[in-house]
């Protein structure tokens, strides 16, 4: 039972925030604090280590459905950040493709 909660707190302190940093990477419209990264996992984490401390599953409930929620607001903020980077892709590089290219300035060009 211990290395169960153990492992569902190491889990919860490192697969999930790496997951979420590596999605809002992935949007390169402008730089994302990670913070709030740190401030959603952080209830996680107090919970997980509060069940490790008193050996007990009693608030394992309330971890999945934070869980649930942090899941279901993640998949709703990153389609309005999909559409707004598709946006901001459209505005700053939309006319690449039908540009002339130019190898004035490569040093490779012969």
């Amino acid at each position: 039972m211990m290395t169960d909660l153990i492992g569902g707190l190491l889990d919860c302190m490192t697969l999930f925030p790496v997951a979420i940093i590596v999605l809002l990477a992935m949007l390169q419209d402008r730089k994302r604090p990670l913070w709030p990264v740190a401030a959603m996992m952080m209830p996680i984490v107090v919970v997980g280590a509060f069940n490790v401390a008193t050996r007990s599953y009693a608030l394992l409930p309330i971890v999945y459905i934070y869980s649930l929620l942090l899941c279901i607001s993640l998949i709703i903020y990153m389609v309005l950040a999909l559409r707004q980077y598709g946006r901001w892709l459209r505005d700053n590089y939309a006319d690449l493709e039908h540009k002339a290219m130019d190898f004035r300035g490569c040093l490779f060009y012969g």
